[in-house]
């Protein structure tokens, strides 16, 4: 008899420790921490580049494309092997980059990643100066317009052979070629209405361009301007109330955005999750989130979350973009480059 109470309570112990596992696992599996499920590529600082690298994008399925300066203050750009983490310089980038006064600051890569937009800011008052680098170093091409444009705010068009910068002091909308650098106003393209900075150039595609405003902080209305300026609403989504998305990103194929959203509150998860959460200890804070959607804003779903209240956070989530393979995202926390699958 207690030969046979034995037994049953080591079966009874094993299905214990078996239900114990298999909770721990599953919560394991929906917990959407990106850094458990995401995999660290590199850090972005180091004694060759004390004030850190910037990334700008992905240049390939496996390399990304950053920059930097040096102790003596000089531009440096690389690509980063996202298999070997290995950093190579771009000597011949580098040297055009010497060559244009003021010193171009890395902006955007264009659709083919073959050039590089660049922003430069005069000493003093004046117009904006901008200009494109192939990524090969053999052309450098310049434009320049006599509004002060927002660093940032000039966007490649889907074929790689120009784009459009966007000036909020005036409402315009300015396009320029690569082949005739010279900004020319797009007719019927005024955004003077939404001059209070809730009007965001999101990315090029086919036919047009497409942006966001926001009619509340956390309600996205998502719209297309054609290349000749006509504008139409294409859809609509929004936020929980305790988020909040300044950065919105374009896929390689046009067809889906990235996110980043930043809650003051823990990030939406399931009952059970919550349950767990409460069990681990893990209480509500402040969290950075990626997330997916369509370019209309449907299919709003989240990819991941990291805290950012951590007393040993150096770097919140600030940056994030898509690799080219549209299949994963690369971030930047905590001083570090991740690489997360799209979705999750």
């Amino acid at each position: 008899m207690k030969t046979k109470n034995r037994r049953v309570l080591i079966v009874a112990l094993a299905l214990a420790a078996l239900l114990v596992a298999g909770g721990y696992f599953l919560v394991q599996g929906m917990d959407r921490n990106l850094t458990r499920i995401g995999r660290r590529i590199t850090t972005l600082n180091g004694p060759l580049m004390p004030e850190g690298l910037v990334i700008i994008g992905s240049l390939s399925e496996e390399r990304l494309l950053a920059y930097g300066t040096d102790s003596k203050k000089a531009l440096s750009v690389y690509t980063i092997d996202t298999r070997s983490s290995a950093k190579t310089t771009l000597p011949n980038l580098d040297a055009a980059f010497k060559t244009i006064q003021p010193p171009p600051i890395p902006a955007e890569l264009s659709p083919d990643g073959q050039w590089l937009s660049c922003d430069q800011l005069p000493d003093g008052f004046g117009p904006q100066l901008n200009c494109a680098v192939r990524i090969d170093g053999s052309q450098v091409v310049r434009w320049k317009t006599n509004v002060d444009l927002i660093p940032g705010q000039s966007i490649w068009c889907a074929d790689s052979k120009g784009g459009e910068s966007f000036n909020y002091s005036t409402g315009q909308v300015w396009q320029w070629r690569l082949a005739d650098p010279i900004l020319r106003p797009v007719a019927g393209a005024d955004l003077h209405t939404e001059i209070d900075f809730k009007f965001h150039p999101i990315g090029a595609v086919a036919g047009g361009y497409i942006f966001y405003r926001r009619p509340t902080p956390n309600t996205f209305e998502f719209m297309h301007m054609s290349d000749d300026g006509d504008q139409r609403v294409i859809g609509t989504t929004e936020l929980p109330n305790d988020a909040i998305s300044m950065s919105v990103s374009l896929s390689p194929n046009r067809l889906r955005l990235l996110w980043i959203v930043t809650f003051t509150n823990a990030p939406p998860q399931s009952a059970w999750l919550r349950i767990a959460n409460t069990l681990r200890h893990i209480q509500p804070g402040s969290f950075d989130g990626l997330w997916t959607s369509g370019i209309d804003g449907s299919n709003l779903h989240e990819v991941g979350f990291v805290r950012t209240d951590k007393p040993n956070l150096l770097m919140p989530l600030l940056r994030a973009g898509w690799m080219q393979d549209g299949a994963r995202i690369w971030f930047e926390h905590n001083e570090s480059v991740w690489i997360v699958p799209a979705g999750g």
